[in-house]
């Protein structure tokens, strides 16, 4: 079930695996690169719009991801309520971006855990959280945690 910007509606109800979509910028080929997550209510073009912050010379190959599913406020990574993070959410949003950084591993051939891994707000969690996950492929390089 897809719901505004063809994203998916829910991450609960369609268990199936997602691999956010990426948007590329910079030099394909630096040897370098970095893998950034909106926060709830991001889209990438969020992001796209401040590069210049993030990679101020261009000199990396910057992925931008796109919030797997959308809620009330827009694109999200996972559903918060009063009781806090969904865990069955954060576990999908996890899996999400570990197929995402093996996209920009294949894109920019920069192994994983050389890639960076940058959120903002919820994006920063979703980050960190994949960071930690000790049942996933090898860890980012570094996480970045923007608020």
């Amino acid at each position: 079930m897809e719901g505004p910007l063809g994203l998916r509606a829910d991450p609960l109800s369609d268990p199936a695996p997602v691999t956010p979509a990426l948007t590329f910028h910079g030099p394909p080929s630096t040897g370098r690169a970095v893998l950034v997550l909106p926060g709830y209510g991001d889209t990438s073009a969020v992001v796209t719009r401040r590069l210049h912050l993030i990679d101020p010379g261009e000199r990396w190959t910057v992925a931008v991801a796109e919030p797997a599913w959308t809620g009330p406020a827009g694109p999200m990574w996972y559903t918060v309520d009063t009781d806090g993070p969904d865990p069955e959410g954060v576990a999908r949003a996890v899996a999400a971006v570990d197929r995402a950084l093996d996209a920009v591993e294949a894109h920019s051939g920069v192994v994983r855990d050389e890639i960076v891994l940058v959120g903002y707000s919820q994006g920063g969690a979703t980050a960190l959280a994949t960071a930690l996950d000790p049942l996933l492929g090898a860890p980012p390089a570094a996480v970045g945690l923007l608020a």
